[in-house]
């Protein structure tokens, strides 16, 4: 029967080893390969562990928390301390050390992995025999030994007296070291670095003892990290888990960190992870990220600038508009360099920027000396934009913004140029508040005597309408003028030109035009983007018109663009061919009655060459070539 029993034993073995895949497997056989060894990091006495130092001497709250969370991240295979997990308490105050030990098992609950203490100066008083009984009550001993994968630990009590390690832990640890005379490495952990204390503490004793080993020691309680060699071993002093620090960085040795060891059979390889360095896997979502390209867009702002003089600048104000895009409010932060030139008042902002709303901060400005507005003096504004959202503070978008001194070209006026047939409704904008608008009809500058706006004006004749932006003192902004062109029904189509700027987007393609506003609109009697438009690249033009058809029937329409194109008749879409690209066809069929049919064509040109041809076939097949001139507006 037992023969019976190790025969199928064996058979299952060698099943399992024929079933088990190799532990690098790739179907790749030619000579040459796309890596480097396949000797592995893989073996098996190899173990990660990590260390946590001091959290009280002045505990800033969160901090040894957020350190337990990333662990859990991190999974190392078991977690030590150097001590000071606690605040303390003086004498024999149970009660203050119950309840400080009850929130630090708090503290530590979420852990996976197994949590070693060892003992600090504010965890066991010295020469307190009654902590050093309430220890042993929750922790059995103030100073132990353990292996792990044939490395030895040693946890050292170091506050007996004025730190001083008692004969009997000497010898305790001196039995310790002689059972584990073959061990691969000595790990020795302690709380006050007496290597460097002047007066004697028993150390050096063991030091002696470990003389004949590998070993490597680590200590914490003067919350700055240290590192020194004495012979071939290394001696680490830790910085803080969360305990007190000036935190002035990692030449300082001033940091919290979580010291990470990896044992190999070179001895332990360490890195120190600072906190705020590690990230969950989780860090940018998709709700981040769009918050994220939200304050992006938001921290672009308009300002405009008043002055009492249009050439020279003695005082003035310039009103800073920020446009928060995101749905949650932005607060904006910052404070003005010093200016040699002008005099700033408040040298110091902080606003919240609602919610897909706008904020607009005036800011005072009075020439030390009086100078030429030709001279090119800039304002610098050092800031910061962050969620007020406590869960989405840490988008914080830092940096300096220049405000020129200079007379604002604000646009009151909706478009350059216009069109229209009987009347025209012109409406004007402006969101400073404390200004006013005051405009004129016959292409004069208008001042502070000028008419004020208040609600859209009527336009009947050709001509300007000019309009300024004027504080209550009378100080100005720029003129902005729109013209306008009274038109018969004609030949023609009419054509919307869209400014555009597409630095920065990824989907270069035809702009959603109902959601624009034209820059200027005109008469085009001729398919030459780049003329109507009067630039060579990031536009769109909309041209409308009336097309008369002497047939009923199917018509096919084609078309040759560079950049994109549609065509819409009636409202009903022909054809489209809506992202950027090179010059080519695109066609498309409608079924038109005889008579008039309104034609939309829309245009968008990004950079480079540009082509824009539009025809279609007759009955018969021949090719019609259209041109603007074949349409009419008006009608």
């Amino acid at each position: 029967m037992l023969r019976r029993i190790l025969l199928i034993f064996l058979l299952a073995s060698l099943w399992g080893v024929a079933q088990q895949p190799d532990v690098f497997f790739s179907d790749l056989d030619t000579g040459k390969k796309p890596w480097t060894h396949l000797d592995f990091a893989n073996d098996p006495k190899d173990f990660q562990f990590a260390i946590v130092t001091d959290r009280t001497g002045g505990p800033r709250p969160g901090i040894f928390e957020d350190a337990m969370e990333k662990l859990n991240w991190l999974m190392p295979e078991f977690v030590i301390t150097v001590g000071d997990l606690i605040r303390g308490a003086e004498g024999r105050d149970s009660v203050k050390l119950a309840k400080q030990w009850k929130a630090h098992f708090n503290r530590i609950e979420p852990l996976k992995m197994p949590f070693f203490h060892l003992a600090g100066n504010h965890d066991i008083k010295a020469n307190n025999d009654f902590q050093v009984a309430y220890w042993n009550r929750l922790f059995g001993a103030p100073y132990y030994s353990f292996v792990y994968k044939d490395v030895l630990f040693l946890a050292l009590f170091t506050n007996q007296g004025t730190q001083i390690l008692s004969a009997e832990q000497i010898a305790y640890f001196e039995k310790v070291l002689q059972e584990n005379k073959n061990v691969r490495w000595t790990m020795v952990f302690m709380h006050h670095p007496l290597w460097r204390y002047p007066h004697m503490s028993n150390f050096e004793k063991l030091e002696g003892l470990l003389q004949e080993r590998d070993f490597t020691v680590f200590a914490g309680h003067q919350h700055r990290y240290n590192y020194s060699k004495k012979g071939k071993s290394n001696y680490y002093v830790l910085a803080t888990t969360g305990g007190g620090s000036e935190l002035l960085g990692n030449r300082f040795g001033m940091f919290d960190h979580i010291t990470w060891v990896t044992m190999t059979d070179d001895g332990p390889q360490l890195a120190n992870l600072k906190l705020d360095g590690i990230l969950p896997h989780d860090i940018a979502d998709q709700r981040t990220e769009a918050l994220s390209q939200d304050l992006v867009k938001s921290v672009f702002y308009d300002s405009q600038v008043f002055v009492d003089n249009a050439s020279r600048f003695t005082r003035g104000r310039a009103y800073i508009t920020y446009t928060n895009v995101s749905d949650l409010p932005i607060r904006v932060k910052g404070r003005f360099y010093h200016n040699h030139y002008v005099s700033v008042r408040p040298g110091e902002i902080s606003e919240v920027v609602p919610p897909k709303g706008t904020k607009t901060i005036p800011i005072a400005l009075q020439a030390i000396e009086s100078f030429d507005l030709k001279e090119n003096i800039k304002l610098e504004l050092e800031g910061s934009l962050y969620y007020e959202d406590p869960e989405y503070k840490d988008l914080k978008l830092k940096g300096v913004t220049e405000i020129p001194i200079k007379v604002s070209d604000y646009q009151v006026l909706p478009i350059e140029e216009d069109v229209f047939f009987s009347t025209a409704s012109v409406s004007m904008q402006n969101t400073i508040p404390g200004v006013s608008v005051h405009y004129t009809l016959d292409g004069s500058n208008p001042d502070a005597l000028s008419p004020v706006y208040t609600e859209p004006i009527t336009v009947k004749k050709e001509g300007s309408v000019k309009a300024v932006l004027l504080t209550e003192e009378g100080w100005m902004g720029k003129v902005d003028q729109m013209k306008l062109k009274p038109l018969k029904p004609g030949k023609g189509m009419i054509a919307e030109v869209y400014d555009l700027n597409t630095y920065g987007k990824s989907d270069i393609s035809m702009p959603d035009f109902d959601l624009q506003q034209p820059t200027r609109v005109r008469v085009a009697e001729e398919f030459d983007p780049m003329r109507i438009a009067q630039k060579e690249r990031e536009y769109a033009i909309r041209y409308w018109g009336t097309l008369e058809v002497d047939k009923s029937g199917t018509y096919d329409f084609h078309a040759i663009s560079d950049d994109a194109i549609a065509l819409r008749i009636d409202g009903r879409p022909v054809l489209s061919d809506l992202v950027k690209h090179k010059a080519r066809e695109v066609s498309g069929s409608i079924d038109l009655k005889k008579g008039k049919h309104k034609v939309e064509i829309q245009y968008f040109q990004f950079r480079r060459n540009y082509a824009l041809e539009l025809w279609y076939r007759d009955s018969k097949g021949k090719k019609i070539m259209l041109t603007p001139k074949d349409f009419r507006y008006g009608e």
